[in-house]
């Protein structure tokens, strides 16, 4: 049934997912019950429950719609995270955090990107909170590290990652990084190419500059692998 909406006691999404159609994913919890995963359709005007049947998760985070409906999206599964898809037929679990399993590789998934072909690319801690990498799951348990952070590989410039980032549908990212050199706040774009994936500085911190400070939200890229972020001296983009 549709949330009810007495004493503000309904949560509901702040960061809709929406595809090329102005179809929506969210997620609803009406007074504390588990949150409800919904698809608007735009061309209906109707908005409608999704099951994501066999998983259970009992909340949902980062719901992100392809333009054939599929939903990705990171949940709360006991008592730590999972990420997965769900929409279009059964839902898929992509990976789980070592809380949920024991044996999972994973001490912490952060905040996923979808793409339209139901690739999630995600931030995971491996080891510990202190080694970090992004990877790109393309189903169960199977995925590609993209990069990693310096104390995972001495080679990396990077000693870090927000945990956000966005994906766009040739398989290229962008993330806030911090730099080894200097603790510097810079954002990245990570292109898919012959040699692994190339990486090309979109932006850097610079009090003296035009960037004074990279704010904390995702940055957005499209399929031409233009970059957009929020700074301090208001956005700026890249083509």
């Amino acid at each position: 049934h549709e949330p009810s909406y007495e004493d503000g006691a309904v949560i509901i999404a702040d960061r809709p997912g929406i595809n090329a159609h102005g179809d929506l994913a969210y997620y609803t919890s009406d007074d504390g019950a588990p949150y409800v995963l919904r698809k608007y359709d735009a061309a209906g005007g109707t908005s409608a429950p999704v099951s994501v049947l066999p998983l259970t998760p009992s909340s949902f985070q980062n719901p992100e719609i392809t333009d054939d409906g599929l939903i990705g999206f990171k949940g709360r599964m006991g008592n730590g995270y999972g990420i997965g898809t769900g929409g279009n037929g059964p839902g898929a679990l992509y990976a789980v955090d070592s809380n949920v399993d024991v044996a999972s590789s994973y001490a912490y998934i952060y905040s996923p990107a979808t793409d339209n072909a139901g690739r999630i690319a995600v931030k995971v801690s491996t080891s510990d909170y202190d080694h970090n990498e992004i990877r790109l799951f393309t189903g169960l348990n199977t995925s590609t590290r993209l990069v990693a952070d310096a104390a995972t590989d001495a080679a990396s410039p990077f000693a870090g990652f927000d945990n956000g980032l966005a994906l766009n549908d040739r398989g290229a990212i962008a993330v806030i990084v911090k730099l080894a050199d200097g603790n510097v706040r810079a954002v990245y774009r990570f292109t898919p190419g012959d040699d692994g994936m190339q990486a090309a500085e979109i932006a850097r911190v610079d009090p003296a500059g035009t960037v004074r400070a990279i704010d904390s939200f995702n940055p957005a890229i499209n399929d031409d692998g233009l970059v957009v972020l929020a700074s301090e001296a208001g956005v700026l983009d890249d083509i």
